[in-house]
């Protein structure tokens, strides 16, 4: 049977994680990046931690809650680069939509986890007949200009490494502790700040070094929980 109440609970998510993405480019227009990054990317992570031990009752062991605390620091630091000053930290709506941006994100991986293992992707397919149209009607509204042919390339390959990796979190959330999943979900700076290595041969930074060994070290403690 159709799973009508996973689709609609990814519809919630998708709501939630749309409503995020806006609020975080909204956030990074009125701030800098290396105060609004770090922020949205903490409270991202550390929602479903909460939201797990409190509201769930998850007992993750004493490796996976050392291991999310670590995980949390390491998202901190990989989003966080050089360029803060500080006019960025006396800058308080970008910091507030920073935070609410962030809970977004958290609460994404709040929502989309409360599916059931049975109802398989239909969760996602709810969340992007969410986002999809109101994606489409906010294009539409602004009038955007056509894009190039680079930069559909580049959105649709996107698109499908975005889709694949939440399809890999929302089976790992279906099947493993929220608390634990949704931290290492919230891991991705640290696939960006090696790949601009890799690709871009950008400079790493001593906090992003350091983030990436923490990530390492909260990883391995997260999978003997």
């Amino acid at each position: 049977p159709f799973p009508l109440r996973d689709f609609a609970i990814g519809a919630i998510a998708g709501v939630l994680g749309f409503g995020a993405l806006i609020v975080f480019f909204r956030a990074l227009e009125g701030g800098v990046m290396s105060i609004v990054a770090p922020t949205t990317s903490a409270v991202a992570g550390l929602l479903p931690v909460t939201a797990g031990l409190i509201l769930f009752g998850e007992q993750p062991g004493p490796f996976g809650i050392v291991g999310a605390a670590i995980a949390l620091i390491a998202i901190v630091l990989l989003s966080t680069s050089e360029t803060a000053n500080q006019s960025a930290l006396t800058n308080r709506q970008s910091l507030i939509l920073a935070i609410i941006a962030g809970a977004g994100f958290g609460s994404f991986f709040v929502v989309i986890g409360q599916t059931e293992i049975s109802s398989g992707l239909w969760p996602l397919a709810g969340a992007r007949a969410v986002s999809i149209p109101v994606g489409i009607a906010l294009l539409m509204a602004t009038g955007s200009g056509q894009p190039r042919n680079g930069a559909i390339r580049i959105a649709i390959f996107s698109g499908v490494l975005d889709m694949a990796g939440n399809i890999l979190t929302l089976l790992a959330l279906q099947r493993g502790l929220l608390s634990l999943i949704g931290v290492l979900a919230s891991l991705y700076p640290a696939s960006t700040v090696i790949l601009a290595r890799i690709v871009l041969h950008e400079d790493m930074t001593r906090k992003q070094l350091s983030g990436i060994v923490l990530a390492l070290v909260g990883v391995a403690l997260i999978s003997t929980a």
